[in-house]
């Protein structure tokens, strides 16, 4: 799990030391650190654990780079740093981290990715994401598709069909011609 990462840092807040809640604009200037989805449960136990998957637009980071991962949560009217990330193994699109949690209960929490320090994705782009499941096999999904660009629309059959019936009309009419010239 976590024995992948080339560092963990654990923090109290953002004015301790480590790296600090980057600041906005929250967009990925590279598919690399395009927080696409994340799936999250708390695990109860003295202390209560944060168990974190986050995928990635493309495999991060590239040779030579470095992934720094941010979690916060929302305290009272504060974000809080709770753990930070730094990876610079061979690029993957998955990870998966855990962090500690001082208190029980549900929490609301947000997720940065930093390919290098000058570009920065957040997860979600406003808000928090609220983690309310216990449950390993049923946890908290969160997707966010719009921030690589485009819309997501229904498939048009007729459209993913028509360059295929082209060429079946083509090679029809063709058929028809060959077949005229030769009587």
């Amino acid at each position: 799990m976590v024995s992948v990462l080339v560092g963990i840092f654990l923090l109290g807040s953002p004015c301790s030391g480590g790296i600090p809640i980057p600041p906005p604009p929250y967009i990925p200037k590279c598919p690399e650190e395009d927080i696409l989805a994340v799936t999250a449960y708390i695990e109860q136990g003295t202390p209560n654990l944060l168990h974190l998957t986050l995928t990635f637009a493309a495999a991060t980071p590239a040779t030579g780079q470095v992934l720094f991962i941010i979690v916060t949560r929302l305290q009272g009217s504060m974000e809080v740093v709770v753990n930070t990330y730094q990876y610079g193994g061979p690029p993957k699109t998955t990870y998966t981290l855990t962090a500690t949690l001082l208190d029980g209960g549900n929490v609301d929490i947000a997720l940065y990715a930093m390919v290098g320090t000058a570009a920065t994705e957040r997860a979600p782009d406003t808000g928090f994401l609220r983690i309310t499941s216990l449950s390993a096999g049923a946890p908290n999904r969160f997707t966010d598709y719009e921030s690589v660009g485009g819309v997501v629309m229904p498939t048009n059959t007729f459209m993913a069909l028509a360059p295929y019936l082209a060429m079946i009309g083509l090679f029809a009419t063709a058929a028809v011609a060959v077949k005229k010239r030769r009587n």
